[in-house]
């Protein structure tokens, strides 16, 4: 059974079954871009109600898709959502799902049951908040081993032919240029390795990934434009290092060992001789922390040959022993690491403890002491796998053992030693994309994604009439410009009464175009600097009398200044490194982020800095690959952007359009100016002539013209329909021109864009 009509019919279809239906079902339809000021919602087409019979068909479907019981109907499954879609002499209506609302039961026998049915867009809003990107498993095809050969590569577009590039940034390694540090990148000690890189990846990319994902498919003009695929997003969910399934990068095999665990139980004062060389062989016995069970027993396990960055933290005092001055002697340091496999020593030195004692020396009185509290991070390679035993060696500067040593002497047991790094750990492995994606504070769904994206550009995203399950996203502005003009006077309903709003009472005092906040350490200090956040537009309407409250156009994406390393040696030149930084505060402690986007403008000879291909081999760059919130490395006025709001660059000149300039400008001086109005009205619009009306058409109604902002429970028995406008269009304002420049209605239109300033004060 089917809903008869004069025009037609209407079936019910899930998978291949015709459900029956009442004949009274009188279907209706909405088609809608947005509400006003619904400003990067995604909106929904259609949502109703039906009551379908007890049929002997119905009862099978049911049965068998909510399982049903015909003994004991009131257990059903409450939270199945079945496809289904509606279809008019086959056109599909409305494409969504089935959501089980009531079984109706008369005489212990099902009478009758109760659905609702939401269209494709609605479908499509359920579907995108269900999943986080780091679900995506769509993105595997760009999974890949982690290693310098590869992220190098990704510089020319040669992995995965450009859609994985790797950024350079700081995530925690705090970057610098300072030569006399030996972490340095220009030092060859200091310089990356393959897990300081995580992968960013085309935006594009996840985009298709997610409608994929989801079974959907779209078109767009604008997101296929060669300039977009520059976009991309730096693949960083969350810490210092990226994320492996094989281990926590961020805390692997460290470990924190003390004199003692606690120096509440004993004199822990070391006594150090210096008649010739003393090993302290069983100073390191108190573990403070132990990930993966690395210390044991007063050894430590090295899994494979690695790199490893280590700290000693030195608390000592030392003071003559006899009538010399203590400036005639003083103890230098080194730690030796003994492999217990092939009994190999490997010893590293403490230069910059070291360095201070002997500094101290001579500068003492013969009864004095001196203090020395000093910690040292240092490198050494160390082979595996297999186990250490890591002892503190002692010596005498300039031969001289006239003097005494005393770790740790105020019984303070702060001297330890701490693996803290090993930076090999990531080389091999392999880098899974979906595992990468940004995190936030409690994961990025979809539909964060989606929406951020549809913010930034003010797109139109809404369902293909003529194609099940696709969409088509446009620009606000190139949307319209490609619409036709349709006569509607034949259609609006003159005698059920019009209503006419000025859209400028509808309108918000103030609106706000920004990114997420962030816990940025570069973001905070532009913030403090600026008395506003990074990249944020805002204006005041200071013309109307009647608006009121604040509307924030705010992407879940965040967005913070570039930086240039400590001590660049070019700094202030084109040649300077000019990165993304992920800190949280001055000590460089890895940030919890949003995503963040920038366009990859290639290679950039940058001052020299080192890759370490292996653990001992390390090899001079001077090309890196730039990332910006500006098309092209050094901006022009020309260039694009990604911020609502254009910032001074470090280099180059400031582009003239920004996010807000070019997408949204014109979209909110068409709702602020004073003549534009908002009209609701009844209007009976034939069914053939309905289905091929598109939302960027543009309505002629009246001697003027119209943007087509919904047509609403639109009946497919009647024609009768609900109908939103918004204009008239007006010179220089979305369409361009005023009127008798539109081609006649039923063509094809061509008008062109003009752009004019808002009503705003600028702040």
């Amino acid at each position: 059974m089917s809903v008869n009509t004069s025009r037609g019919s209407a079936k019910l279809v899930s998978g291949n079954i015709f459900l029956d239906l009442f004949k009274e079902e009188d279907v209706k339809v909405s088609n809608n871009i947005t509400q006003l000021f619904d400003l990067g919602a995604v909106p929904s087409n259609f949502t109703q109600n039906f009551t379908l019979p007890a049929t002997y068909k119905n009862n099978n479907f049911f049965e068998n898709a909510y399982d049903i019981s015909i003994d004991f109907p009131e257990n059903f499954n409450t939270n199945q959502k079945v496809d289904a879609y509606l279809d008019f002499d086959g056109i599909y209506v409305v494409s969504g799902y089935i959501q089980l609302l009531k079984v109706n039961i008369k005489d212990k026998y099902i009478d009758s049951y109760e659905i609702s049915l939401f269209g494709q867009v609605s479908k499509f809003n359920r579907d995108i908040n269900l999943k986080f990107l780091t679900e995506l498993d769509e993105l595997n095809i760009y999974n890949h081993t982690a290693s310098i050969a590869n992220i190098t590569a990704s510089w020319g577009n040669d992995l995965f032919s450009g859609s994985i590039v790797y950024p350079i940034a700081d995530y925690g390694k705090r970057i610098s240029y300072n030569p006399t540090l030996l972490t340095a990148i220009n030092n060859p000690s200091g310089g990356f390795f393959v897990q300081d890189f995580k992968p960013a990846i085309k935006v594009k990319k996840v985009i298709d990934a997610i409608f994929s994902d989801l079974g959907y498919t779209y078109t767009s003009s604008f997101l296929n434009q060669t300039w977009f695929d520059d976009i991309y997003m730096i693949c960083n969910n969350q810490g210092q290092y990226p994320e492996f399934t094989e281990r926590n990068l961020d805390t692997f095999n460290q470990f924190r060992v003390r004199q003692y665990i606690s120096s509440s139980l004993q004199d822990i004062r070391r006594s150090i001789s210096y008649n010739g060389s003393s090993y302290l062989t069983d100073i390191f016995n108190g573990q403070e922390y132990n990930n993966d069970n690395a210390y044991q027993a007063g050894k430590f396990y090295v899994p494979f040959t690695s790199s490893i960055d280590f700290t000693f933290n030195m608390n000592l005092e030392y003071g003559p022993t006899g009538s010399n001055p203590t400036g005639s002697g003083g103890p230098q340091f080194t730690i030796q690491f003994q492999n217990l496999t092939s009994s190999v020593f490997t010893t590293s030195d403490l230069p910059n403890i070291n360095s201070t004692i002997a500094l101290q020396v001579g500068r003492v009185n013969a009864t004095a002491k001196a203090q020395i509290k000093q910690p040292e991070t240092f490198k050494v390679t160390l082979n595996g796998p297999a186990h250490y035993l890591a002892t503190l060696n002692s010596s005498a500067f300039n031969a001289v053992t006239n003097f005494s040593s005393s770790l740790d002497y105020d019984n303070k047991n702060s001297s330890f030693l701490s693996l803290d790094s090993m930076n090999n750990a990531a080389d091999g492995l392999v880098m899974n994309i979906a595992n990468n994606m940004p995190f936030g504070n409690s994961g990025i769904k979809y539909v964060d994604f989606i929406r951020s994206i549809q913010k930034k550009f003010n797109l139109i995203i809404y369902a293909d009439k003529r194609n099940n399950n696709q969409f088509i996203i446009e620009t606000f502005n190139d949307w319209y410009n490609r619409g036709r003009v349709i006569d509607f006077d034949g259609y609006v309903q003159t005698d059920q009464g019009i209503q006419v709003i000025p859209a400028n009472t509808l309108a918000y005092q103030k609106l706000t175009f920004k990114d997420k906040s962030e816990v940025d350490y570069y973001g905070s200090l532009f913030k403090t600097q600026s008395n506003r956040e990074f990249g944020q537009e805002y204006f005041v309407d200071t013309t109307n009398q009647f608006s009121q409250g604040e509307f924030r156009v705010e992407t879940q994406f965040g967005s913070s200044p570039l930086v240039l390393p400590a001590d660049t040696l070019k700094s202030g030149s084109s040649q300077a490194l000019e990165i993304p930084a992920f800190v949280a505060d001055q000590n460089f402690k890895p940030a919890t982020v949003f995503p963040r986007i920038f366009f990859y403008n290639g290679q950039k000879n940058v001052d020299g800095y080192y890759l370490f291909t292996t653990p001992n081999t390390s090899l001079s760059y001077n090309i890196a690959p730039h990332f910006g919130h500006y098309s092209n490395d050094i901006p022009t006025t020309g260039s694009r952007s990604l911020l609502f709001l254009n910032e001074t660059p470090n280099f180059g000149t400031t582009p003239t359009e920004s996010l807000y300039t070019k997408y949204w400008e014109t979209y909110i001086s068409l709702l602020y100016n004073p003549k534009t109005r908002m009209v609701n009205a009844k209007a009976v619009i034939p069914l053939a002539e309905y289905f091929d009306i598109e939302l960027n058409d543009v309505a002629f109604f009246r001697g003027n013209h119209y943007h087509i902002r919904a047509i609403n429970n639109y009946s497919l028995q009647s024609g009768e329909c609900d109908i939103v406008l918004l204009g008239p269009v007006l010179p220089n304002t979305i369409a361009g021109a005023q009127y008798g420049v539109f081609p006649p209605p039923g063509e094809d239109s061509g008008y062109s864009q003009a752009i004019i300033r808002p009503f705003y004060t600028n702040h």
